[in-house]
């Protein structure tokens, strides 16, 4: 990792946004691989990062390095989104939502994030709810 990089491997906070990041599909697996085993980002709810070019590149082979999840195509996911804890230069108050079919469980404690890599967006959304939490109101929203 260039220097630049160290903010994806040594992060402490809650979230994080960060542009023109130019990450390698490593450096994604790096971390995701370190959150899903509980060793690094325990208090992490929000990171997105930005770049010029496209991460759509890199998508498969993160998500399949990683052992990424997925919610059945024909459910629809539900949707991550947070109070942002420091407002930005837009004035939004929310993080940007993440609505997407694939996702990671860590296992010190089965909480899910939600992984989506969006044109020159790559986004990670951690729950506040274990893997069967969502798969339970997944089945209730298709009742509904």
């Amino acid at each position: 990792m260039e220097g630049g990089q160290d903010i994806l491997r040594y992060f402490q906070g809650r979230q994080a946004i960060l542009y023109v990041c130019r990450y390698k599909s490593l450096d994604f697996i790096e971390f995701i691989n370190r959150w899903k085993t509980g060793n690094a980002f325990r208090k992490l709810e929000y990171l997105m990062c930005h770049d010029f070019s496209s991460y759509q590149s890199i998508e498969n082979e993160v998500l399949n390095a990683v052992g990424a999840k997925y919610i059945d195509a024909i459910k629809k996911p539900p949707t991550h989104t947070l109070p942002l804890v420091h407002v930005n230069f837009d004035n939004k108050p929310n993080t940007d939502p993440i609505t997407s079919y694939a996702y990671v469980v860590r296992e010190t404690d089965g909480h899910v994030a939600s992984i989506l890599f969006q044109g020159t967006n790559f986004r990670f959304g951690v729950w506040d709810k274990t893997e069967e939490d969502i798969l339970a109101m997944l089945k209730k929203l298709r009742i509904a």
